[in-house]
């Protein structure tokens, strides 16, 4: 991976029991968003950073 990510939101639709309750996510046992939403004005988002964290759709 490039770089981390920190997406402006996400979230899990079909994976939303998966980590329903928990106050953690840790991806190396949870699953990735469903969902991740990225607003670019200075940078530029890096998708697949994305891509390599299994996220299935981003929106930008």
């Amino acid at each position: 991976m490039d770089a981390g990510v920190e997406p402006d939101d996400c979230f899990y639709i079909q994976n939303e029991a998966a980590v329903r309750g928990k106050d953690r996510i840790d991806l190396t046992v949870d699953p990735p968003p469903d969902l991740a939403i990225e607003i670019d004005i200075t940078s530029r988002t890096r998708f697949n950073n994305y891509e390599l964290l299994g996220v299935p759709e981003l929106w930008r």
